[in-house]
């Protein structure tokens, strides 16, 4: 299928001295060239990344996921539950045994030692670069390598990517890239070679990208375009390449159903974690969703004040008299057009742009509501349909024949945003250090999200409390109430922020301010354990038994075997004399194996006014 290496007016070559048609661009000898920029670019970028530690979500998967302590034996089993089931506070049950397999390997091989997982990382970094690059030489045969590979960097250079490559959780976006992308090249060398090795190998690499990660499962449309546009089949031969792809995302479906069907999965999510669930009527709704998609747009194209959180409300609910909708509406229609456009003469310019819309539509909340409103992280994959299409039609512009030196001016304009990006992305990767740094960037670039200000209180309250000098902890403490009084000034239902600056209102001695926060905690989250125990506590504080009674005992109601709870009312019904219930719930405290000796005091001294 190699196409003629010859330029015309519509040909997407970039016109210079440097055409592939020369023998020694063929040789492996250039490849590794190639292959060892793409290593000496992640070095210069995320090299410091091996010194970084375990942040945001990495101790949920990792540190305090006890399937990591059942070693390698536990592989098997990852296919049989939920990849969240330790986890109480999940909204949605992921399926994700390759990923969880994966990290069962490494914490074999590193334990804790954040350095190794974080190599893994950049490891399978470079491979989606390699792959990338395989693939460019198979879409764009005529294209000198030096083109080819400066694709593949401006990817790899792109700011968006941070999160991804320093974050060790999302390993699950690295390894569901890397075998999605392998599975096309696979796929690529199955048409030419017409050999069963290769099909079996793509339909291999996509199950694993599949259990990966869920949305994979759109990628199958991706196979369909490659074989239609890419490739030259026909709409129903090229259908009929991709069955195999879709029976395997079919049995990914059936699998993830049979395993989770037993699996309580109801949504808790919010306005909090998604605005979309704050906007109200058909106007709202579309118009906060089209903003939404241009904030993804303006993040390919503009990347700056990254952040790891865009939860409500950083992107505002919107309505239609707005002009972010209909900008929005536009790069939607420009995309469409320029689909249709170039489908016949430049096809992997529409190749670009399907695959970008492919990998974007099940997390943009376009056609359904996730977990969040916007995350960088499912820029990803996306990206390289962007990146892909938007040079080779800088390139095809140039071919216009109206200047001789234009191709020049557009590859020293793509070294130029090369050379910028790789600086920015240094920078922001080294946010990812640690949680403190990543919040206190985040308040920064972030100022109107509810969690990015409640996470950013949390770490100066942690770092209060791990200071000596009253000073400094007194400076920090203040500034935590500030960020947590903001963060319930944008959502008053943030129960966590409520709870949070509870207990700092009940240690500052300031117990109705405290018994206020938990309540509007609870309000918000009826189910929130701790705040039931810790608004008890108060109430048995300001002797009121039967107040703090009260409330530990919706807390049991909710969790039974709560050894706080179970301790405090041992306590509160020793102040009401009432033996009896003290030795009731010390007796229940007890069989659930907990032990101390103020329980056992209360319960000695219940048993003596009994006789």
């Amino acid at each position: 299928m190699a196409k003629k290496n010859i330029t015309t007016k519509d040909s997407v070559t970039p016109k210079t001295d440097m055409n592939a048609s020369s023998s020694n661009t063929k040789s492996g000898f250039n490849n590794w060239i190639v292959y060892l920029c793409f290593a000496l670019v992640i070095a210069f970028m995320y090299g410091k990344t091996l010194n970084y530690g375990f942040v945001l979500d990495d101790d949920l998967f990792i540190k305090n996921n006890p399937v990591m302590q059942d070693g390698l034996a536990a592989i098997p089993e990852t296919f049989k539950h939920g990849s969240q089931e330790h986890f109480k506070g999940s909204n949605f049950q992921m399926y994700r045994p390759v990923v969880i397999s994966a990290f069962l390997w490494q914490y074999q091989l590193f334990e804790l030692d954040t350095k190794g997982y974080h190599m893994i990382s950049l490891l399978l970094y470079f491979l989606i670069a390699v792959v990338l690059f395989k693939l460019l030489e198979k879409f764009l045969p005529s294209w000198n390598r030096v083109y080819l590979a400066l694709i593949a960097i401006l990817f790899l250079v792109h700011p968006v990517h941070s999160e991804v490559v320093a974050n060790i959780k999302s390993q699950d976006e690295l390894l569901a890239s890397l075998f999605s992308l392998s599975a096309l090249l696979l796929a690529y060398k199955h048409h030419e070679t017409n050999k069963l090795q290769w099909f079996i190998l793509a339909c291999v690499s996509f199950f694993l990208a599949l259990f990966s990660k869920e949305s994979v499962v759109a990628f199958v449309a991706v196979f369909f375009v490659m074989y239609w546009l890419i490739i030259k089949m026909n709409l129903l031969q090229a259908l009929r390449r991709t069955i195999p792809f879709i029976a395997l995302g079919m049995l990914y479906i059936l699998v993830r159903y049979a395993v989770l069907k037993e699996v309580a999965q109801g949504f808790e999510t919010s306005a909090m974690e998604n605005v979309l669930y704050a906007a109200k009527g058909f106007g709202e709704q579309l118009a906060t969703r089209l903003t939404i998609l241009l904030t993804y747009f303006r993040l390919m194209l503009y990347p700056v004040s990254l952040t790891w959180d865009y939860s409500y409300s950083q992107i505002p609910v919107t309505n239609l008299t707005s002009f972010t909708p209909y900008l929005s509406l536009l790069c939607i229609l420009v995309c469409i057009g320029s689909f249709f456009f170039f489908w016949r003469k430049q096809p992997v310019i529409s190749f670009g742009i399907a695959l970008f819309a492919i990998c974007l539509a099940p997390v943009s909340n376009i056609f359904f509501l996730n977990g969040t409103t916007l995350a960088e992280r499912f820029l990803f994959l996306p990206s390289f349909g962007f990146i892909l299409a938007l040079v080779a039609i800088i390139f095809w512009i140039g071919n216009w024949n109206i200047s001789p030196k234009i191709n020049l001016i557009a590859t020293s304009g793509l070294a130029i945003v090369i050379v910028v990006f790789t600086f920015m992305t240094s920078k922001v990767s080294a946010t990812w250090v640690d949680n403190f740094t990543l919040f206190e960037t985040a308040a920064q670039h972030a100022p109107n999200s509810t969690r990015v200000n409640a996470g950013y209180a949390t770490e100066l309250m942690n770092k209060a409390q791990a200071t000596s000098n009253k000073a400094e902890q007194d400076s920090l403490v203040s500034a935590s109430i500030g960020y947590f009084e903001k963060s319930l000034k944008l959502f008053p239902d943030n129960y966590q922020a409520a709870f949070k600056l509870g207990m700092i209102r009940s240690m500052q001695g300031d117990l109705e301010k405290a018994k206020s926060l938990y309540k509007q905690s609870i309000a918000s989250h009826p189910d929130n354990v701790m705040a039931l125990n810790n608004l008890g506590s108060l109430y048995a504080k300001s002797n009121l038994p039967d107040s703090a009674i009260f409330y530990f005992k919706k807390s049991l109601q909710l969790q039974e075997n709560n050894e706080l709870t179970l301790k405090n009312m041992v306590i509160a019904y020793s102040a009401k004399s009432q033996p009896e219930e003290v030795i009731r719930f010390a007796s229940l405290y007890q069989r659930y194996g907990f032990n101390d000796p103020v329980v056992s005091n209360l319960m000695m001294q219940a048993q003596g006014k009994l006789k």
